[in-house]
This record gives structure tokens, sequence and C-alpha cells, in this order.
């Protein structure tokens, strides 16, 4: 903006000192300061101009004139400033508003659409572990098949079927296991006969013989073994020791199916055990490992 005009000029009468140029003393010349007051013109489109007055002498006869009118359009000039400030300051702040909106709302939409992603897998997640523990699915890994060799069949079962299979297994091993140790029992009791024949039954004497270490019908076994060795005592040497080595033999042989068949059963029933406990094992490490990787 031009401010060389003569409405610019200094409203107030002021005296100035010069020193002149050449003087190298200290004297000062006053000079006095004329007031140009400005005069206001509008052309024929309607614009204003300001001019200044041809007569300067008229505005030294009222010489507050000139500060009111430069104080009217300082006035007005800051005023124009201010109010260009103003805006220019609302609409920046109202621009900030606008952006600052603009990423809290996106910020919010974006926070919304992973919370629901988020509620969508742990919904996910959550229906499978509603449901019964035995309903579970496993995958068995069967006898290769013949077609492709080399690769294991998986084959998907329920774990509930597997529990039965395995409790069925158990019971008919417990029941095999139960009438190998009465086999066991009737060898046991045929020894004991066996040596009172030997022996005499007064040579014999037995380590558990208490009502609480003997099951049920033990005691009356025994005591008819016994009795029943006392009444055959009386035969000659060489009857018994062709019984005796008739009965011995009897003995190992049964021993010896008895020994081979709790072998082969023991093993089986401790594959059996082995293998079913650790697909139980395994199901449970791999869904324990499922919940801890949530």
């Amino acid at each position: 903006m031009d401010r060389t005009g003569p409405e610019y000029r200094l409203p107030l009468s002021r005296t100035h000192f010069l020193r002149s140029r050449g003087d190298t003393g200290h004297t000062v010349t006053p000079e006095r300061t004329s007031i140009t007051k400005a005069r206001h013109t509008r052309d024929a489109g309607g614009r204003s101009t300001t001019q200044a007055p041809k007569n300067r002498e008229s505005m030294a006869k009222d010489p507050t004139a000139g500060s009111i009118l430069a104080d009217n359009f300082y006035g007005k000039t800051f005023h124009a400033s201010l109010e260009h400030y103003r805006e220019t300051v609302h609409g920046q702040v109202h621009r900030d508003l606008e952006d600052v909106q603009k990423d809290l709302t996106a910020g919010v939409e974006d926070l919304t659409k992973k919370f629901e992603d988020h509620l969508r897998r742990l919904t996910s997640i959550e229906e499978p572990l509603q449901r019964p523990f035995d309903a579970e699915i496993l995958k068995v890994q069967r006898s290769p098949n013949p077609e492709n060799v080399g690769h294991s069949v998986a084959e998907e079962v329920l774990l509930l079927d597997r529990i039965e299979e395995f409790r069925k297994c158990r019971v008919e091993k417990e029941a095999t296991l139960c009438k190998l140790w009465e086999e066991w029992e009737d060898v046991q009791f045929q020894l004991i006969t066996l040596a009172a024949d030997v022996y005499g039954q007064d040579s014999i004497s037995f380590a558990q013989t208490r009502d609480e270490d003997l099951k049920p019908g033990q005691k009356e076994r025994l005591q008819k073994a016994l009795n029943h060795v006392h009444g055959a005592h009386g035969n000659t040497a060489s009857d018994e020791y062709a019984l005796l080595e008739e009965g011995l033999k009897g003995c190992e042989a049964n021993m010896a199916e008895i020994t081979s068949k709790t072998k082969n059963l023991m093993t089986e029933l401790q594959q059996q055990y082995n293998i079913q406990k650790n697909k139980l094992f395994k199901s449970l490490t791999l869904h324990i490992e499922m919940l801890a990787a949530l």
C-alpha cells in the first residue's frame, strides 16, 4: 500500500531541528511542517478519489482539521485491517476444525471397524468352544493305504466314540486278567498241595494266613488242600515221587502257559494303553495350544 500521498502526511505540527551542511557548528534552524488536508471527490464512475488542496495556507487557519482527518483515516484503515485479520483467523480456524473433525471421524470409524472384526473373530472362536468336549473330532492316522504306498490315511472320528472304544477294551482286558489271576490261584494251591505231599504239612509255613490278608474263599480252599494232603500222606514214597514229578511237569506246563499268556496280555494292554494315552494327550495338547494362541 502506497502511503506517500498527501493524505499520509504528518497530522501534527512539529518543529524539526536540522543541521546545515555548510555549518560545522551546532547551530540549528527550525523548520515547520505544513498541514495538508485531503479532499475527497467522486469521478463519473462513482469512484472516490482523494486530492490535495491547492491552497495549503487554508489548512493553516484550522490546525486541528488535519489531525482529525488523519485520525479518521487511520481508524478506518485499522478497522479494515482488523476485519480482514478476523475473517482470515475465522476461516483458518474453521478449516482446522473441519480437518480435526474429519480426522476424528475417520479414526472412530476405523476403530469401530476393527472392534467389529475383533468381535467376529471372538465369535468364530467361541462357537467351537461351546460344543461339548466329547463332541470334538479327532484326526486319526490309520494304516497306510495299499493303493498309495507310504502315505497314511487320516480319518476323522468323534472323541466320544474313541472313549467308548477304550472303555469297552478296558472292560474286556480286565475280565481276561481276572480269569488269568484265578487260574494262577489254582496253580498256587496245587503247588501248596505238592509241597505238603513232599515235605509234610507240618514243615510248611505260610507268610500270609490272616483273614485280612486273604480274599474271601481262599482260606477254605487252603484248608481243603491241606486236608487232602493229610489223608493221602500214607502212600508209599515211590508213589509220592511219581505224583510229585507228574505234578511238577504239569505245573511247569501250566506255569509256562500262564506266563506266556500273561506276558502277551500285559504287552498288548500296555500297547493299547500307550496308544490311547498318546492320542488323548495329543488331542488335549492341541486344544490347549489353540486356546493359548488366542
